[in-house]
């Protein structure tokens, strides 16, 4: 299985914020889209970051009086690792986990495709050792079409 396959079945919408944008608006639109993190873009279109609730806490636990002054720009991660539709899911999950991330955004080349979070990944895991288990009592109870 590989990305591709997440993205089809979950959709290929990204939400984005813009780097200028307040704290309060990324608070705002995270919780109103129900979402775990927003991919930066700038006024060109370009994604710049990702900023993640993370982030926001990690600042807030920091500057919790001054955190309404602070723009996305001041706590977006802008070094994003990405992923492509054909990378395996077991190749995302292994990166997402090594680099400690739990959202990954996938490009085709330079051009923005979506993005998946870990919880799409080990749901698609666990998809496929459904599948797996399903063929293998199949075979083990003799019921395997020949």
């Amino acid at each position: 299985m590989n990305v591709s396959e997440i993205l089809k079945r979950k959709g290929t919408a990204v939400i984005c914020i813009s780097p200028e944008s307040t704290i309060q608006e990324a608070i705002e639109t995270l919780v109103g889209q129900g979402v775990g993190a927003l991919l930066v873009r700038d006024k060109r279109e370009k994604v710049v970051g990702i900023i993640t609730e993370r982030d926001i806490l990690r600042a807030n636990a920091k500057e919790f009086d001054g955190l309404s002054s602070f723009r996305v720009s001041d706590l977006m991660t802008g070094d994003l690792i990405i992923g492509c539709e054909d990378d395996s899911v077991s190749y995302v999950e292994r990166v997402m986990t090594e680099s400690r991330i739990r959202h990954l955004p996938i490009f085709e080349g330079r051009k923005l495709v979506g993005i998946i979070s870990i919880g799409d990944v080990v749901k698609a895991n666990a998809e496929q050792a459904a599948i797996e288990v399903r063929h293998l009592t199949s075979y083990i109870t003799d019921q395997y079409p020949a």
